[in-house]
């Protein structure tokens, strides 16, 4: 389990490391006058996640599982389904699956 997990934290590096240093390259050139979205606060958290699970560390399992809850929250609390909205509902749900197994809780555990 130790490296399905460690795939799962590797796929959330890859996936959130161009918008979280298209961010930061912002940051560094506009300084603090960027507009800060909470989509962005969310992929600097997921991707710091990310880092954590890759690592195997308990904290990183949870700010991936509660990152993925947090995107698909919106999309269940409207209880409408169209197809542009089951896709990512999907996605974000597999990952909180295997983040929430009792072996991944095990094998962040040592």
């Amino acid at each position: 389990m130790g490296l399905v997990l460690r795939i799962v934290g590797g796929f959330w590096i890859l996936y959130l490391a161009r918008p979280v240093f298209g961010l930061v390259r912002e940051v560094l050139f506009q300084g603090l006058n960027v507009h800060f979205d909470l989509s962005d606060f969310l992929h600097v958290a997921m991707l710091t996640g990310g880092i954590g699970l890759l690592c195997l560390r308990e904290w990183g399992r949870w700010i991936l599982l509660l990152g993925c809850a947090a995107a698909v929250g919106p999309s269940l609390l409207q209880l409408r389904f169209s197809p542009h909205l089951i896709r990512p509902l999907v996605f974000y749900s597999l990952f909180i699956v295997i983040l929430a197994l009792p072996r991944s809780r095990s094998a962040t555990r040592k």
